[in-house]
């Protein structure tokens, strides 16, 4: 029982090793834990502890310097 969660955890890392960064849209990067400006809030206020969960896929969000707009799109922040 003990190796099959070992085999199960290990398949799991390696998915997380070959994260497919394309997959986000311009000015995005992948991300398991955090959270982004917008527009309208540009410092958001983040929770000060986050729980990896490692049967989730990264979920995009804009790259430092970018905020989401109200089209969803990342862009420059001002």
């Amino acid at each position: 029982m003990y190796l099959k969660i070992m085999i199960i955890f290990l398949i799991l890392e390696i998915n997380i090793l070959f994260i497919d960064t394309n997959k986000c849209g311009e000015n995005e990067e992948p991300i398991r834990c955090g959270c982004e400006g917008t527009c309208e809030n540009p410092i958001p206020k983040c929770l000060p502890t986050c729980i990896i969960n490692f049967s989730k896929a990264p979920r995009c969000i804009c790259k430092k310097g970018n905020v989401r707009n109200k089209i969803n799109k990342c862009i420059e922040e001002n």
